[in-house]
């Protein structure tokens, strides 16, 4: 039954992006950038798509922490009787926070990450590629060794994979969650000078 619910959400996500895309066959570009780039291109909504719930799920866990330190300076500042009286709706936002939204972000995000780009990315590439190798001449394949262009073809597409999804993800993660630690942190600075008549 269970499968009956997930493979239509799998097949969902997984033919988001045509692996073998049409139009006309281009040399790629010389240079890092623009070779990424080229192959990239069909990816690029999903790749944004998957920054975006990267970010919202780094934001999400620096705002659980930043609760986290808030509900123990409370507990210890506040009488036991009044004190679910005076923050229920709090910690009912902080347990909808942790117990619905955060897996939510982190599904949709595996689902885009791994159902989506990471099975067709490298096709894309491995498509694209092979099309330009169908392009060339027969004196070009009498100058190369046997497998040796199958193996740049094949391995070119999971390199470049890895490179865009590693900077994508890691660290658009790694720059929210330490900036959204320092705002939250000079915050908490900020709201201390305050209490003690400094601001």
């Amino acid at each position: 039954m269970l499968s009956r619910v997930l493979q239509p959400l799998f097949r969902y996500f997984e033919t988001r992006v045509n692996p073998y895309p049409e139009g006309d066959v281009k040399t790629p570009p010389k240079g890092l950038m623009p070779f990424i780039v080229h192959f990239s291109h069909p990816m690029l909504p999903l790749l944004l798509l998957m920054t975006l719930f990267t970010a919202l799920v780094s934001a999400a866990e620096v705002l659980f922490f930043s609760y986290m330190g808030q509900l123990v300076d409370w507990l210890g500042n506040v009488e036991r009787a009044g004190f679910w009286a005076e923050n229920g709706w709090w910690l009912a936002g902080l347990g909808l926070l942790l117990l619905i939204g955060l897996p939510l972000l982190v599904l949709l995000q595996s689902l885009v990450t791994h159902q989506s780009i990471f099975g067709n990315y490298p096709m894309i590439g491995r498509w694209l590629s092979h099309r330009h190798m169908l392009s060339q001449s027969l004196a070009f394949y009498q100058d190369e060794f046997a497998g040796r262009v199958s193996q740049k073809v094949m391995q070119t597409a999971l390199a470049i994979r890895e490179t865009v999804t590693k900077v994508m993800g890691l660290l658009v993660y790694a720059i929210v969650y330490f900036t959204g630690a320092a705002f939250c942190w000079v915050g908490r600075i900020y709201c201390c000078l305050f209490r003690w008549g400094f601001g």
